[in-house]
């Protein structure tokens, strides 16, 4: 009985989903996106441009990345010249941590106070490697919830290193 409660007060509310434009980062919230729709919730999206047609397919208004910049396997190279002359998993690791990630996040939140201006949200739900999440609330006032959509990141001799998808040593 609460948790119809909960599911009423949602009614009318204003949700953004916001992720970073790769299908395993959009497409693990999608269902909740629809969900929250039938219960009266009225959710957006905010991500890279290439997610437009799925998301007017999927009935979800949608705001493209602005300033932020949709970064894809396929454009990586070209956008990061650099990250070429990287030797090693482990340097292109942190490499795209800081510019992929990281430096985006002043961008996110410059994309969000537009979005903002025109859908003024009620609550922020991301995907975890969003990396302005933990901004976001003070920005805006607003609650955030992050979505783990990637393994937990943990270390144990038992375990491949995280984030360069090795298969643990038999040894």
């Amino acid at each position: 009985m609460k948790s119809n409660a909960n599911l009423e007060a949602l009614a009318g509310k204003k949700i953004l989903f916001v992720s970073m434009p790769a299908d395993g980062h959009v497409n693990p919230l999608t269902g909740l996106a629809k969900y929250l729709q039938t219960c009266g919730v009225d959710v957006r999206w905010y991500t890279g441009l290439s997610y437009e047609p799925q998301m007017e397919k999927l009935g979800i208004p949608f705001f493209p990345f602005q300033r932020a910049v949709e970064v894809t396997g396929e454009n990586l190279d070209q956008l990061f010249p650099a990250r070429q002359k990287l030797k090693g998993q482990i340097k292109k690791l942190v490499h795209d941590m800081i510019h992929v990630f990281i430096r985006q996040a002043p961008r996110f939140i410059d994309d969000m106070r537009d979005i903002y201006k025109t859908f003024p949200f009620d609550m922020v739900v991301a995907e975890c490697t969003f990396s302005a999440i933990p901004i976001i609330k003070k920005i805006f006032n607003v609650p955030v919830t992050g979505v783990g959509i990637i393994p937990l990141t943990e270390t144990s001799r038992d375990l491949a290193p995280p984030g360069l998808g090795l298969t643990p040593s038999y040894t």
